[in-house]
């Protein structure tokens, strides 16, 4: 792949991936030639642009010309607060593991929020999703049981979300029509990022996985010194510390745009 140094990770040099329904379930984030590097995935250019202009009324607030671009050319990546944060944690109650692993980790985030072996209510994860900067999901597939695809596409905005079931990421091909999926309506409802997972993940894998990539991204603890690093660098980072990094490690993908965090907020 030209232009892609492929022995090293440079930061902020990133890769975008638009593809078509042939080739968007293949995981070509983990080619050897894309695995060390930052990236992610978008269903059509509308939604990179739309990404792009969000976050430059994000970061500016200034006012918009007649095209829809503000005046300012210099770019600052997006950041989201590592305070504001809902999860929802083993609703079926069958995942213990997973519960065992997070639950004192999450508990012990007094800013956080979140529902621990229940099934929350539609309404308290629609507000979830507007009103906190992340939105975490650990349970089986992508929590359609429970928030239903059509709720979360007509929100007007939406919070960045890992959503780390199983298959929580699959996009499925119906004849020539366009590729649909569960994840599509978090980014119509314009969520920055989106992790989710291409394929059925064994729990404990992946949560050593996820545990990973939330100390990369600085969500959990991380040393002071460290650089800051994007949602997306953090995923591709965390794809070797499971023993089947091909397998389990290479299920996760993010939609969207590389996000960082805000540790003043």
């Amino acid at each position: 792949m030209a232009g892609v140094d492929s022995t090293k990770n440079i930061p902020n040099d990133h890769v975008i991936l638009i593809l078509d329904k042939h080739l968007q379930m293949f995981p070509l984030e983990s080619m050897p030639v894309l695995r060390p590097q930052s990236v992610s995935r978008l269903p059509c250019l509308s939604f990179l642009r739309d990404r792009i202009l969000y976050t430059q009324y994000h970061n500016s607030k200034e006012a918009y010309d007649d095209f829809g671009l503000t005046t300012t050319s210099e770019w600052t990546d997006l950041t989201v607060s590592k305070r504001s944060a809902f999860y929802v944690l083993n609703p079926g109650g069958d995942l213990k593991d997973t519960q065992k692993e997070f639950e004192p980790i999450f508990k012990g985030v007094p800013e956080w929020d979140g529902v621990i072996e229940s099934m929350p209510m539609e309404l308290q994860c629609k507000d979830a999703l507007q009103s906190r900067d992340i939105y975490m999901y650990f349970g089986h597939s992508a929590g359609q049981a429970f928030m239903r695809g059509t709720t979360v596409r007509q929100l007007p905005n939406c919070a960045v979300s890992l959503l780390m079931g199983c298959s929580s990421g699959i996009m499925e091909a119906h004849g020539e029509f366009d590729l649909n999926g569960y994840v599509l309506n978090y980014m119509l409802a314009g969520s920055p990022a989106v992790v989710a997972n291409l394929w059925d993940v064994t729990d404990r894998s992946i949560d050593k996985l996820t545990k990973y990539m939330l100390h990369s991204w600085g969500m959990l603890k991380k040393k002071s010194n460290e650089a800051p690093k994007s949602l997306v660098q953090a995923v591709s980072e965390s794809r070797n510390q499971c023993k089947l990094g091909y397998l389990i490690g290479a299920a996760p993908v993010v939609y969207g745009i590389p996000v960082y965090l805000n540790h003043t907020q």
